[in-house]
């Protein structure tokens, strides 16, 4: 049966941690540079000059699936606990928490979440150095934002991914959400803790929530967030290479997925996932004839480097516009 739960009034902590995402900020430098601020009531207000921000860009490149359009070019979602409204473009953003609390620390939240220290405008300066075909990504792309997401929220998230399409993989996040997340309003309902998940069966999840084989990886994946055997400050602590082979072990993460979860988590920018657009691109664009997507993936992080996985969400988003996706 589903089981779902009344928001608390607020708990910052990770779904799938044991450390509250006010600790995780403290392993990123935001001191410097831009930064949201709290109007006091509802809203969180970035303006510089040096922002490079799209929010219709950021959330439709494929990294995030809990935003979507809404009235007036908005995007709507929920973050953190909370259901918000996101706006923004170059040198300003505005987020509204239309439920859930407010305060000082959700500030600093979501200067970690928008990677606000991290100078977009250079990066994408220096890739657009790097050929023609990038030049024009940059151009088409330029605004998206490398999002900090949760944790366990995104490793869920991207085992659901494998072999679907971006609105059923929303699909199949929203009634995961719904049958076992902490309600937030009125049909608002917040991502899943991983000891929720962990106490169901993964035939419970598959039948429930439509997820098909996916429930027992989601079930399985879950029990080891909330047993504390995976757990994101730990995994911090590793080499590169030791967080790869970690995070690999999980059931249902494959290369691809993986990928996703390094990237998107902010434990490796220069991660760069190869899925059917990615490996199209890679062959129409470079003149390439290769169908391994491990090579793919190897080919494009030696070619790109350290920032490999802005590269890839450029040429993701780049790739769908051509093809009217």
């Amino acid at each position: 049966m589903s089981k779902n739960y009344d928001a608390n009034p607020f708990n910052e902590r990770s779904p799938g941690n044991s450390d509250s995402a006010g600790a995780l900020l403290r392993l990123r430098d935001t001191s410097n540079g831009p930064h949201f601020i709290y109007d006091g009531e509802a809203s969180y207000v970035l303006k510089h000059e040096n922002f490079v921000f799209s929010s219709t860009k950021t959330f439709e490149c494929g990294q995030c699936f809990r935003f979507d359009r809404a009235e007036q070019g908005l995007y709507k979602g929920v973050l953190a606990g909370r259901f918000v409204s996101v706006d923004g473009y170059d040198g300003y953003a505005e987020v509204k928490v239309l439920e859930g609390p407010c305060g000082d620390s959700f500030a600093s939240y979501l200067d970690y979440f928008f990677d606000v220290a991290t100078d977009y405008r250079r990066l994408s300066y220096e890739l657009s150095l790097k050929d023609d075909v990038m030049k024009d990504a940059v151009n088409a792309s330029c605004g998206i934002r490398l999002l900090n997401q949760d944790f366990f929220e995104t490793v869920i998230s991207f085992i659901l991914s494998a072999n679907n399409n971006i609105p059923r993989i929303k699909k199949c996040i929203e009634n995961l959400c719904r049958n076992y997340g902490k309600k937030i309003a009125n049909g608002i309902f917040a991502f899943p803790e991983a000891e929720a998940l962990s106490k169901c069966s993964g035939s419970e999840i598959s039948e429930l929530c439509k997820v098909g084989y996916r429930g027992p990886y989601i079930a399985e994946t879950s029990k080891l967030f909330a047993s504390g055997d995976m757990d994101y400050c730990n995994i911090l602590k590793l080499s590169t290479n030791e967080k790869y082979k970690n995070i690999l072990s999980l059931p249902g993460v494959g290369p691809k997925v993986l990928n996703c979860i390094m990237l998107f988590t902010g434990l490796d920018r220069s991660a760069f996932p190869v899925d059917v657009w990615v490996e199209r691109m890679m062959n129409e664009l470079y003149g390439l004839d290769i169908t391994d997507r491990v090579k793919l993936e190897k080919y494009g992080r030696d070619y790109f480097g350290e920032n490999a996985g802005l590269a890839q969400q450029y040429l993701f988003y780049y790739i769908r516009q051509i093809h009217g996706k």
